[in-house]
């Protein structure tokens, strides 16, 4: 009379449990046991197997776009370090050159003034700006510039 290896109940001429439906010849309990393993084994290494997949090939995406990215971002970088020195130059060009205008425009307003006080010295009168539509009598005239 075979023993059922799984729950140890006595079986009379029968090749499988009739409670818990085991084998019950060894052979065939112990390959059926191996074959459980196997396959949870199995199941966990291709979810392992996949899960690596996955993220390998997650990362190589992520290091194609970063790679994308960053390329552009580095070249704008380097232009734009040129372009803000540029920037820069073309600041301090404009301020030495309104420094220069301004400069000589004081200068030319003094020497008009020095020139519009002589003037009013020597005649005693002071003298009336020109605007070039009145005729001219002979008098000394002034022009301003505007």
């Amino acid at each position: 009379m075979p023993i059922c290896h799984q729950c140890g109940k006595d079986n009379p001429n029968q090749a499988f449990c009739g409670d818990c439906g085991s084998a019950l010849a060894l052979k065939d309990y112990i390959s059926e046991k191996i074959q459980e393993q196997i396959s949870a084994r199995d199941s966990s290494i291709a979810e392992t197997d996949s899960a690596i997949k996955v993220f390998e090939r997650v990362l190589g995406w992520v290091k194609t776009v970063a790679w994308i990215v960053a390329i552009p971002i580095a070249i704008v970088g380097a232009l734009g370090i040129w372009k803000v020195s540029d920037f820069w130059s073309a600041v301090n060009g404009a301020q030495r050159s309104v420094t220069d205008l301004s400069t000589t425009a004081k200068d030319q307003m003094q020497s008009a003034a020095q020139k519009a006080s002589f003037e009013v010295q020597g005649n005693g009168q002071p003298v009336q700006a020109s605007h070039g539509n009145e005729p001219d009598r002979g008098e000394e005239r002034v022009s301003v510039a505007s």
